[in-house]
């Protein structure tokens, strides 16, 4: 499956990667974040 672009740019940018959720939970949070933020403020 293709990922949509902003997601995989974010997700290039935190060193994250797509198969598998970092076991982090504050790295998690930010991304969802940057996420949230991204799509929702266009």
């Amino acid at each position: 499956m293709e990922l949509h672009k902003l997601l995989l740019r974010q997700l290039n940018r935190m060193n994250i990667g797509y198969n598998i959720p970092p076991s982090d939970l504050p790295l998690w949070q930010k991304f969802l974040e940057r996420i949230d933020k991204s799509l929702f403020l266009g």
